[in-house]
């Protein structure tokens, strides 16, 4: 009896670059999926883009201070400076890598949802809460605003009951779900056609 046999063809592994010209190209498409060698290439450049910015805003945040003389004073411009800043670099990254990350998922037959998951738990939630912290203390200290400090004074002591007890659980479920989806990520591609499309890895 005759049966019919599929034979998977495996495609290289994509080098570097290709992997980074790929990753650009669908930088804003959530649709499709993403093979391994692609999305760990790319987070390998986000890491060097993370450690660079950083680098970059620490350097002006210092050059700022030294400029305006605020290095040696307790108001710290530089601070805040700093923060913004880092935030600019922060949402930029996450916006390149957030598409990329649920094509990822979508490779190994897993929804996009669990991507939601992780950015909300893993930066979008606690980075939030820090700034807003931040923010309400720049307000409270020396005198700024009078006009709106009690009602941001009874913001900041929710904010800081909240931060105390809520945010540890929040950052728990963070992790837990950041390992997962490292889990998730490792694996090999899923070699038959799945509800997001054919394998960017095995083709017949």
């Amino acid at each position: 009896k005759n049966k019919n046999i599929i034979v998977m063809r495996t495609l290289p592994t994509l080098s570097f670059t290709e992997a980074l010209r790929l990753g650009w190209k669908n930088k804003f498409k959530c649709a499709g999926r993403a093979r391994r060698s692609e999305f760990w290439w790319n987070v390998l450049q986000l890491g060097f883009i993370l450690a660079g910015g950083s680098l970059f805003v620490s350097i002006i945040s210092l050059i700022y201070s030294v400029i305006t003389g605020y290095i040696d004073t307790e108001e710290r411009i530089d601070v805040y400076l700093w923060l913004a800043l880092e935030l600019l670099v922060l949402i930029s990254v996450a916006v390149y890598s957030y598409p990329l990350l649920v094509r990822r998922l979508h490779d190994v037959g897993k929804s996009g949802r669990w991507a939601i998951a992780q950015s909300l738990f893993g930066w979008t939630l606690p980075l939030s809460l820090s700034i807003s912290y931040l923010l309400v203390e720049f307000v409270l200290e020396e005198g700024r605003f009078p006009f709106v400090r009690k009602g941001i004074q009874d913001f900041w002591d929710c904010l800081h009951a909240f931060l105390t007890y809520v945010s540890p659980f929040c950052a728990i479920i963070g992790i837990v779900i950041t390992i997962y989806l490292c889990v998730l990520c490792v694996r090999d591609s899923q070699k038959e056609e799945n509800q997001y499309g054919p394998s960017p890895k095995y083709q017949s």
